[in-house]
């Protein structure tokens, strides 16, 4: 489990809730700005008040090897995916697995097999301004699955993405949810949260 320790996300917010792996969560910000230190903290980028612990293992207060090997059960999708630009389909999703400490022969056939569980090999070696936005949200489903992980964090992918397709990830989400992976959804959008309210369950 994920567990979420007095983690300060503003003066009067606390986070404090634990993410099991068959559950299906959605922890609704009140501010963007709350969002933003929840996202940045999760991945080290600014620190915060409280901790985050993975088993027993705290990834804010570790070596950076400790949190390389976390980093494998946690899976990340941000609205703005965070691709590198100049890096192609492949380099992206390489840059990530040895970000993780996977040997190159290992990251490559990971990558392989990702891709064509996606359905998307035929974008291998495509520019990332080539995406149309549906590619882009699968490729960043694609990278987040690439290290089989536990735990998946998604931050509002749904932003202008069509019902159709929306229902389709959704729909792929939530079967994850039920083959044990647990998602937490991060957003700031009251009507997502209200449209949604019978498949997650909510962070007080």
């Amino acid at each position: 489990m994920v567990r979420f320790v007095n983690v300060n996300l503003s003066e009067k917010n606390n986070l404090n809730f634990v993410l099991k792996e068959d559950v299906f969560s959605c922890l609704p910000c009140d501010t963007q700005e709350e969002k933003d230190v929840f996202l940045r903290t999760l991945t080290k980028i600014s620190s915060t008040k409280g901790d985050i612990l993975i088993g027993r293992e705290s990834i804010l207060k570790c070596r950076d090897s400790v949190y390389r090997r976390s980093l494998k059960k946690l899976g990340i999708v941000y609205s703005d995916y965070k691709f590198i630009s100049y890096k192609n389909v492949y380099e992206n999703l390489q840059y990530y697995m040895q970000l993780r400490d996977y040997k190159e022969d290992e990251a490559e056939k990971t990558i392989d097999e990702g891709l064509e569980f996606f359905g998307i090999t035929e974008k291998k070696y495509s520019e990332i301004k080539s995406l149309t936005h549906e590619e882009k949200i699968i490729l960043g489903l694609t990278r987040a699955m690439l290290t089989e992980p536990k735990y998946l964090i998604l931050d509002e992918i749904h932003l202008g993405t069509d019902k159709e397709i929306w229902e389709k990830v959704f729909s792929f989400l939530r079967q994850l949810s039920k083959n044990k992976t647990g998602i937490l959804y991060v957003t700031c959008d009251q009507n997502f949260v209200a449209d949604n309210s019978k498949y997650m369950e909510y962070i007080k």
